[in-house]
């Protein structure tokens, strides 16, 4: 009956619903409303600031607290990477961006793994880093409860541009909390040396 009245009407009010309908779409279903209805429903920790998340791709974005300082010396995260999160947990689906200072021969990390909760799984973890168009190395990381470092060479073809990308082979479940994200181990050290 609807698609019928549609049909029947005339060209100059068909247009005028046509706007109306574009409009209300735009301000229900953007993706800026979506972000607005998210930040009133999230606590204000797991939403990033509406600036943040309107930076071009290339400006750096802040470190996590639990990273601030030496821990992160020689390395500038870029506002395009995700999977990290403000309090320093990595994420299963994860691409950190970096800008690395000229020169750097070797890429430091530490990753925490808590003592408590529960890990299903290897607690293993593979690391990709690329130049930032395609892979150029991986390497393998075995985890155990508590600080583990691992130390990457970085390959001749990354230059001041790199992607670090973790895949796990376990799942880790918190103790007593009710965090929803697929966390991987607390990003607590990363260096460009």
């Amino acid at each position: 009956m609807a698609i019928r009245e549609g049909l029947a009407m005339p060209a100059a009010d068909a247009q005028a619903l046509g706007r109306a309908c574009q409009t209300f779409i735009e301000r229900c279903f953007s993706a800026k409303a979506q972000q607005q209805a998210l930040r009133k429903l999230l606590p204000a920790g797991l939403c990033q600031a509406q600036e943040q998340e309107q930076q071009p791709l290339g400006v750096t974005a802040p470190w996590p607290e639990a990273m601030q300082g030496a821990k992160s010396a020689g390395v500038q995260l870029l506002a395009n990477s995700r999977g990290l999160g403000h309090d320093g947990w990595l994420e299963s689906d994860n691409l950190l961006v970096l800008k690395l200072e000229p020169d750097t021969r070797q890429l430091r990390l530490g990753l925490y793994l808590p003592e408590t909760g529960l890990i299903a799984g290897e607690a293993a973890l593979e690391l990709e880093l690329g130049d930032g168009e395609r892979p150029v190395m991986r390497a393998r990381m075995a985890l155990q409860r508590g600080l583990n470092r691992a130390a990457l060479a970085v390959p001749e073809g990354i230059h001041n541009l790199a992607t670090l990308t973790t895949r796990s082979f376990y799942l880790y479940l918190p103790e007593g909390q009710a965090d929803q994200r697929k966390l991987l181990a607390v990003l607590s050290e990363l260096q460009a040396i």
